[in-house]
């Protein structure tokens, strides 16, 4: 994404280096904050909170976290980055997924953000803090 004078919104990632990853094929159970502090929330009055069956009972890779802002950034979905070992946990966990039938239950609580409206919310805070640092506004001429 560029301002109207062409100088790049989103900056910091100019090469493969700068998108260095671990393993992007791990899988995770991925729920917005605000959704979580709603079932915790929930779970104060009760004796036993919900537990590890908080969460979305979905997943999504880390390759398709970083693929969904491609268009947005102007960058080539299929390049992004390289695998370094280092950014690699040593204790990955390949896959994490919550069951959250007893949350549903017994505090009638859902998930309401899906994937691509979680990612959305990231790409636009995203946005909005490089605007910030940079001055810009998208579609504005940079002035503020």
């Amino acid at each position: 994404m560029q301002a109207s004078d062409g100088t790049p919104l989103i900056t910091g990632v100019t090469g493969p280096d700068e998108r260095a990853l671990g393993n992007r094929d791990a899988k995770r159970d991925r729920g917005y904050a605000k959704g979580y502090v709603d079932v915790l929330w929930r779970s104060l009055p009760g004796a036993e909170p919900a537990g590890t069956g908080v969460g979305t009972g979905l997943q999504n890779s880390v390759h398709q976290c970083v693929d969904f802002p491609s268009p947005y950034v102007e960058l080539d979905p299929h390049d992004s980055g390289e695998v370094d070992s280092s950014w690699v946990r040593p204790a990955e966990v390949d896959t994490l997924l919550a069951e959250p039938t007893k949350a549903r239950k017994e505090l009638g609580w859902s998930a309401h953000t899906g994937f691509e409206d979680l990612m959305s919310i990231r790409v636009d805070a995203d946005f909005e803090s490089q605007e910030r640092a940079s001055g810009r506004r998208r579609g504005q001429d940079g002035t503020r």
